[in-house]
């Protein structure tokens, strides 16, 4: 276990046998010193507010990344908040003596959140017992029940934040949880109604205003009703920007779900955006079968026969990018099928929706080594997912980290409502119509190090599956819809271990599954 080196001071090593020690020593004053595993106490009590705060950050931290690197879902955004808000309210009362809240606090600070979960239970069933004192209390005791149960278990999430709000009518942290995590498990009508009620209650709170409208918006996509979920995310965007504005903690404020994405490109902007239905054809906007794997494995081969079946199995020059080369993308009848790309594949406000192979937004004709500048392999995968049917549920964009990133965000619980998770390439088995993605620059990247912003990338699809190795296809390949053949394991991975991808060609170092309706 990590521990923070400024706290070096506060730590005592406990003589005591292997394992998880149980024992809560007490000094003169009779503040407790709280065993946090391996040997290790730490003197709460004693601490100043900074030490405190890193303490707190460190636990949280250490709870985020245990779950996470065992598949387990965060509650939400913010959670990071949420855990570290409970933690707080735990070394409290682990302080003030409570020795399932001292037992609680030394299995979380080890990411042992499974053994925690029945000791904040106790703790909060027992304050709701003894209701004849403050509610207000019990409702925190179920409200740290549910940032650290949620860690895990969601459905016993959603139980303690709604028992929480139960308990304290004006907590509105538990209330707009709750709305939340019912909204995840499809209970809509209760969501919508605690977010509205979150939504009435805390005007001018610019936080609770935010997201309530985000997941309104989400809720009345579910149901279909375009109109009012596009209301909901318009709302929600002046908010967005005043938040950013406001401090440095609300820059990272993830997209608006599912309708925006973030503004990428040659000059980078923190606006949401919002798609621009008129852009779109109506087989685009409103698939007439669902999200189809199909219809996407067919648009790919039809544009890679467009641009005469080219594969291309060689390795990539050294020092080149697999992109560059002949400008066949320049010739007739390439270009304009590009410009299709770009303006199918991307919202409408986005001036890259004008670009075409061989023109900018404002029809000038591309300068010859300027053609990394309008790299169209990230519009090709966007073009595909839309004209399959993905409608709102795919992060169109100009760049592949766009869509990696929100993959893994979806991964982690993090964000809602798109149709792709990011998986480990020797964890899971790509499957016709998944993208696997490589990492291109000086800069190498890995699974465990996203969601990462503004980095080199490639993706293609994967469109068929044969023994030990996979077909895929690319834009921009050498300027073309182009296949490649990728190796795989016996099972069809692409790496026995983490670091051992069997394509020496290219470092993948991501799947995308993409949740296909059929």
């Amino acid at each position: 276990m990590r521990l923070i080196p400024a706290l070096a001071s506060l730590l005592l090593v406990a003589l005591a046998a292997p394992g998880l020690a149980q024992n809560i020593q007490t000094q003169g004053n009779q503040s407790s010193v709280i065993d946090v595993g391996d040997s290790i106490t730490l003197n709460y009590a004693n601490m100043t507010s900074e030490e405190k705060a890193a303490f707190v950050k460190q636990v949280g931290n250490t709870l985020l990344e245990a779950t996470g690197k065992k598949g387990g879902s965060v509650v939400g955004p913010g959670a990071d908040q949420q855990v570290g808000q409970a933690v707080t309210a735990i070394a409290q009362g682990a302080r003030e003596g409570d020795r399932r809240l001292q037992k609680a606090m030394s299995l979380l600070a080890i990411g042992d959140v499974e053994q925690a979960t029945p000791l904040l239970q106790a703790f909060a069933d027992e304050k709701t017992v003894s209701i004849s004192g403050d509610r207000k209390e019990a409702g925190t005791a179920y409200r740290s029940l549910g940032a650290i149960v949620g860690l895990r278990d969601p459905k016993k999430a959603l139980q303690a934040y709604a028992k929480a709000a139960e308990l304290d009518p004006d907590d509105m942290e538990s209330l707009y949880w709750a709305g939340y995590l019912e909204l995840d498990h499809g209970d809509l009508g209760s969501a919508e109604s605690r977010l509205r009620q979150v939504l009435a209650r805390t005007p001018g709170q610019d936080q609770y205003q935010y997201w309530s409208q985000v997941r309104l918006g989400d809720i009345a996509m579910r149901r279909g009703d375009l109109a009012a979920s596009l209301a909901s995310y318009q709302a929600a965007l002046p908010i967005a920007k005043r938040l950013a504005k406001a401090g440095p903690g609300n820059a990272e404020l993830p997209p608006v779900q599912p309708a925006e994405i973030e503004k990428v490109g040659p000059e980078p902007r923190p606006e949401q955006f919002i798609a621009q239905s008129t852009h779109f054809p109506l087989f685009a906007r409103k698939s007439y079968k669902g999200f189809s794997r199909a219809e996407a494995l067919a648009i790919a081969k039809q544009e890679w026969r467009l641009f005469g079946q080219p594969v291309y199995d060689d390795p990539p020059h050294a020092g080149s990018d697999p992109e560059e080369n002949h400008n066949l993308d320049r010739s007739p009848g390439a270009w304009e099928r590009i410009g299709e790309y770009w303006w199918l594949g991307q919202d409408a406000d986005r001036r890259e929706s004008m670009w075409t192979g061989m023109h900018d937004e404002s029809g000038q004709e591309i300068e010859d080594g300027h053609d990394d500048d309008y790299a169209w392999s990230a519009a090709f995968i966007s073009y595909v997912m839309r004209t399959a049917g993905a409608g709102a549920r795919f992060p169109y964009a100009p760049s592949h980290y766009v869509y990696i990133d929100t993959a893994k965000d979806m991964k982690l619980g993090r964000t809602s409502g798109w149709s792709l998770l990011a998986e480990r390439v020797d964890a899971y088995a790509p499957v016709p119509g998944d993208l696997i993605c490589f990492w291109r620059g000086s800069k190498p990247l890995t699974y465990e190090e996203l969601p990462a912003r503004r980095f080199a990338a490639h993706c293609d699809l994967v469109v068929s599956l044969e023994r030990e190795q996979i077909s895929v296809i690319g834009g921009n390949v050498h300027h073309a819809v182009t296949m490649k053949h990728v190796p795989v394991t016996m099972d069809g991975r692409l790496a026995a271990s983490e670091n051992g991808v069997l394509d020496r060609r290219y470092p993948w170092f991501v799947v995308l599954h993409v949740l296909y309706d059929r």
